[in-house]
């Protein structure tokens, strides 16, 4: 800052005390460190309230950090529903809160924080677009698109959604897709060899499906039909 004459100026930075972060099921893990850990360095303590799906992955943390002798109450995990998790918000001793979820949960967490005058971090679902130029390589945007729309069995937040084609190189790059899809494996996310684990929820794959009934219905023309599941208790 300038100086000036007969003032002193200074920036002081203090830790803000309890951060709340109600952290996403699809990257449980490191979802909630891009949270947990930038707070903790900044002298902040955290209390984590992970989605009903992962309720075991803030458990973890509590742990490790007890585990790593941390000072009782550094990192807490919150096992609450949606109304409880609003009586926290208005408790008065939240002061920062990060949400990574849906649009509509983002402006519900929004809402109910306002009364609160606390500052609030959104991480909010996306409808991410690619779009293959007339000069493109096609093969090294085939490898790098279906990896965006694949990884993590699709479940993320920024996973291509909508893909955008040069009309004279469209053909080529559908076939290179169908190949590319064709290759991917299926089954146990433990082992190294599989591309694609399990849907979090079994709801997701009726999702899937209508949203392709649907597409259909619209016109849309499906070239690559979802094949058989794999069996066993992971699917």
């Amino acid at each position: 800052l300038p100086k000036k004459e007969d003032c002193q100026r200074f920036i002081c930075r203090e830790p803000l005390g309890v951060v709340l972060d109600i952290a996403a099921w699809n990257y449980p893990l490191l979802i909630a460190v891009n949270v947990v850990v930038p707070a903790i360095l900044a002298g902040n303590v955290i209390a984590i309230k992970h989605s009903s799906l992962t309720p075991l992955c803030a458990i973890a943390f509590q742990e490790a950090f007890k585990h790593a002798a941390a000072p009782k109450g550094l990192v807490t995990s919150l096992i609450m529903d949606h109304k409880t998790t609003e009586k926290a918000i208005h408790s008065g001793l939240i002061h920062r809160l990060a949400f990574t979820g849906s649009v509509n949960g983002g402006r519900e967490v929004q809402t109910i924080s306002s009364s609160q005058f606390i500052d609030v971090g959104l991480e909010l679902g996306g409808k991410d677009p690619a779009y293959i130029r007339e000069d493109a390589n096609i093969e090294s945007a085939v490898t790098g698109i279906m990896d965006g729309v694949f990884y993590n069995g699709g479940q993320s937040c920024c996973a291509v959604e909508r893909i955008y084609v040069y009309e004279t190189r469209f053909d080529e790059f559908v076939k290179k897709a169908i190949e590319f899809m064709n290759k991917l494996k299926i089954g146990d996310p433990m082992n190294e060899a599989t591309d694609i684990g399990p849907m979090a929820q079994g709801s997701g794959i009726k999702t899937v499906e209508e949203q392709l009934k649907d597409a259909a219905n619209k016109g849309a023309k499906i070239v690559r039909h979802p094949g058989p599941l794999p069996d066993g208790e992971k699917f």
